[in-house]
């Protein structure tokens, strides 16, 4: 039995390769693809790191992350540490899919662990992981996270979760015959799985959760002792409750507040999420060719219980499922660790928080549950066949997960494409604005103007709340003096009405960019600055309002008009104390003429400098060479 148990595990180990390779060459064509909507954003400082390789410009772009309140160090480290192969997409795509298939054996793992504790057959034991990672690894849901740059911060933050899991299953496992060792294994596997894992991206913090879940269904017919409560006390429920009392004090700064600046209130959030919920899952269960990709801006948004019709359905559906799972979790307990595992995965970005409503990456880990349970049923019919009916049914399976597996293959050829992609998605997704603006980036940068000029002017009538394609639109005469021009009483009234999206500021950083280094000579500078005007004036906008006066202070300096962009960044009040807008100020009083005043910002610089945690060396840089002119000039000056 021994060398029978040995010969079956060398066989997994092949067939686990095999798997991983196949996701590797199946991935292979999507590396070929662009970065895309907030990669570079997110990004763009790599080429500090990579102009000026070392410690300290690695340090300043690991702790500069703006993605989220704890900034995500741990993504932004792995993505620093390949800051010479910066702006090349290939090689960060490819770490990616390297962290997918890591996360894939960790996968394999942690569920070959579940199934020795388990009352399964042995044949079960054997082949249910082998299934549940091949699945995943080859899943199209998972497109979106493994092809879109930025998502390396949903992978790296599983692989922690996984990799705590996994150490939690060791300390598990060696609990009964050594308790001690037991509880350190699983207590580092919980902090370290959440600690690390929150670094990456903040989902990590329902490990805990995740744990429970596990210990409630597949492992509830597993013995433990006593003292197991009290751990479960301190590590599991503790972090909970802790969680759900931070959230209760801070209810209004970080829930109800930025509601005002969404499209959608709390209540139509949750509605529409029981309807997304049901998406994802027809996703994971049912992966269909063109179901998949990266833009749902067009998701239609539930104003109520029966707007539309599916919402009651949808919403009266979840709680069913979620109170059958509960009840019934001993009884049936892979059905309830599927169902539980997935929506506990989405319960921090599906729910309450007023985040976008619709990402498919939002399912890397939370899927596994469904498959696991999937993989479960398929081993068990198969072991319940008799042998003619096995036969068809494994030539079933067969053909089904190689149409999975083709269906993730045309996807990843898809992002393999940015321009067969970038129209595919726009005739797929004619309401959604980020699919029609990213068929209007490919034919800028295939210098088809006057095609993006008509698509922005399409865009600006079948979105009439939306103000980024006017920006862009107007961006476009820096590149073509040609291409017909927006009206400009038209797009005025647009900026100062259309509801908030960062598309035109980040238009009109682009353009007063190219206006700071001698380009875009052709674009109406009155235009440019009524724009901000504009912008200024729309409610909407009112928590960008700092970034606007920021914009109008570089383009009065393009101007010329020095004390004014003094005075604009003064007006910046949330970021008037960083030391890039006192350098600014002291660089512009210089320009003024006005070294008194250049001497105070100077001085504030570098007390700012000092006073933070972080070195800025190209700062610190810019404030040697100021503090030299603003003296060279006095001393001429007093010759």
């Amino acid at each position: 039995m021994t060398e029978e148990l040995a010969r079956r595990r060398h066989i997994g180990k092949i067939v686990l390769f095999g798997l991983l390779l196949s996701t590797m060459l199946i991935y292979l064509p999507g590396l070929t693809g662009s970065f895309l909507l907030d990669d570079f954003e997110n990004l763009k400082a790599l080429s500090v790191v990579r102009a000026a390789p070392g410690y300290s410009a690695l340090g300043e772009f690991v702790l500069s992350g703006i993605s989220s309140g704890l900034g995500r160090p741990l993504s932004l480290l792995t993505f620093g540490l390949q800051a010479a192969q910066w702006p090349t997409p290939f090689a960060f795509k490819l770490g990616n899919l390297a962290l997918h298939a890591a996360n894939g054996i960790l996968v394999f793992l942690v569920v070959s662990r579940i199934v020795t504790m388990t009352p399964l057959p042995r044949v079960q034991q054997q082949y249910l992981p082998l299934l549940a990672a091949g699945l995943w690894l080859v899943h199209p849901i998972h497109v979106s996270t493994v092809l879109y740059t930025i998502q390396r911060m949903t992978a790296l933050s599983a692989f922690f979760m996984l990799a705590g899991l996994n150490v939690y299953l060791v300390g598990r496992e060696k609990l009964l015959s050594d308790s001690r060792r037991g509880y350190l294994w699983m207590s580092a596997g919980v902090l370290g799985g959440v600690g690390l894992g929150m670094l990456s991206k903040e989902t990590a913090l329902l490990l805990p959760v995740l744990v429970f879940v596990l210990e409630k269904t597949l492992l509830s017919s597993t013995p433990l002792p006593r003292k197991w409560n009290y751990w479960a006390s301190i590590f599991i429920l503790l972090p909970i409750a802790a969680a759900v009392l931070y959230v209760t004090f801070k209810w209004n700064a970080i829930v109800l507040t930025p509601y005002k600046y969404r499209d959608f209130t709390l209540l139509e959030r949750l509605l529409t999420e029981a309807r997304i919920l049901f998406d994802y899952a027809a996703k994971i269960m049912f992966p269909r060719i063109g179901e998949y990709g990266l833009f749902h801006d067009d998701f239609r948004l539930s104003t109520g219980f029966l707007t539309p019709l599916p919402t009651l359905a949808a919403a009266v559906g979840l709680l069913s499922l979620t109170t059958a799972s509960l009840l019934y979790a001993k009884r049936f307990p892979v059905a309830a660790f599927g169902t539980l595992w997935f929506l506990t995965g989405h319960s921090l970005e599906s729910t309450i928080f007023p985040l976008e409503l619709y990402f498919e990456h939002r399912n890397y880990l939370p899927s596994l549950g469904p498959l696991l349970a999937v993989s479960y049923l398929i081993i068990a019919a198969l072991n319940r066949a008799d042998r003619k009916l096995r036969a068809v049914l494994v030539g079933a399976f067969v053909f089904i997960s190689i149409g999975i597996a083709l269906v993730t293959l045309l996807e990843a050829r898809l992002w393999g494409n940015p321009a067969l992609q970038a129209t595919v998605w726009a005739e797929e997704k004619p309401d959604s604005i980020r699919a029609q603006s990213r068929l209007g980036e490919f034919y800028i940068a295939t210098h088809q103007y006057q095609r993006a000029a008509r698509l922005y002017e399409q865009m600006a009538s079948h979105f009439p709340s939306e103000a980024g394609m006017y920006a862009f639109w107007l961006a476009l005469l820096c590149r073509d003096q040609t291409i017909s021009r927006p009206s400009i009483d038209t797009l005025v009234k647009r900026f100062e009405t259309a509801r908030f999206s960062t598309a035109p500021l980040v238009a009109l950083d682009d353009m007063i960019s190219k206006l700071e280094v001698g380009e875009c000579q052709n674009l109406p500078v009155g235009v440019l600055s009524a724009s901000v005007d504009a912008l200024l004036a729309n409610p909407a906008f009112k928590p960008q309002r700092s970034n606007l006066h920021l914009l109008r202070g570089r383009f009065r300096a393009v101007l010329g008009h020095y004390d004014e962009a003094v005075d604009e960044y003064g007006r910046a009040g949330a970021v008037r104390d960083h030391p890039a807008v006192a350098l600014a100020q002291a660089r512009w009083s210089y320009m003024a003429g006005n070294m008194n005043s250049a001497l105070v910002y100077l001085d504030k610089a570098e007390r700012l400098l000092k006073e933070s945690p972080l070195r800025f060396s190209t700062y610190e840089t810019t404030l040697r060479h100021l503090w030299v002119l603003v003296n060279e000039h006095q001393s001429t000056s007093k010759n």
